[in-house]
């Protein structure tokens, strides 16, 4: 056992939790930055999204468009108020530590845990889906940027002499389809929390049964990433 500020926590414990961290910065930083990325789900949307913002900017009405952008702001919406209840639950439970640890004790292969290890627990948890939260937030504003931007793009016309609004029109594509591509990362990331929050609860039952589901969801979410029957499809 290892003492921090009065604070007792066993080497198990903290070997799970470091796991747990290190796994999921690993997993990030490759699927969301390294080279390793470019074959992932995300990145292979974006060559549709190109040839969809492509199509977008040839159309005099785009009101499809908006409604296709609006219907993807909605899922966000519902994740980051669900993020928002849940942070709400997981501050009320910060006030029942001895009756949870009281009820837990009573469930098989649980292991007995300190007052003060089961709000650490929970902070995590609350941290998790803090995060969550700002990511998704921030994916519904990329998306209402990019709504503005395609309302704004200068029709491309085929064959029109004005090279001028051309050119403009091939950078509105790049920028609204890099815009809806990032949001589209974004929320990847803050899909990952609600996986990786779900594989934390596991913590409050048993160190050991957390550092293993640490390692399947990591497996599950490798194996849509970039080995899925639907990335084939996509490339």
């Amino acid at each position: 056992m290892l003492d921090f500020f009065g604070i007792t926590i066993k080497l198990l414990d903290l070997a799970a939790f470091c796991w747990f961290l290190t796994v999921w910065t690993v997993y990030s930083y490759i699927v969301d930055f390294s080279d390793c990325n470019r074959q992932t789900l995300v990145n292979v949307m974006h060559k549709y999204r190109l040839r969809w913002i492509k199509s977008c900017i040839k159309r005099e009405d785009r009101l499809v468009d908006i409604r296709i952008v609006a219907n993807l702001v909605q899922t966000s919406t519902f994740l980051a108020s669900t993020s928002i209840l849940i942070i709400g639950g997981l501050g009320a439970m910060l006030g029942y530590g001895e009756k949870a640890i009281a009820m837990l004790s009573h469930m098989p292969f649980a292991i007995e845990t300190s007052l003060h290890m089961w709000v650490i627990k929970t902070l995590l948890l609350l941290v998790i889906f803090i995060h969550s939260f700002f990511k998704l937030t921030w994916v519904i504003r990329q998306f209402n940027f990019s709504t503005v931007l395609i309302v704004a793009a200068p029709r491309y016309i085929k064959g029109e002499s004005d090279l001028k609004n051309t050119k403009e029109s091939a950078r509105y594509v790049i920028r609204i389809s890099t815009i809806i591509s990032n949001a589209g990362r974004h929320f990847n990331m803050g899909l990952r929390s609600y996986y990786f929050g779900l594989v934390a609860l596991s913590w409050y039952i048993s160190p050991v049964l957390f550092i293993i589901l640490s390692v399947l969801v990591i497996l599950v979410l490798y194996r849509r990433e970039f080995v899925s029957r639907t990335l084939d499809l996509l490339k």
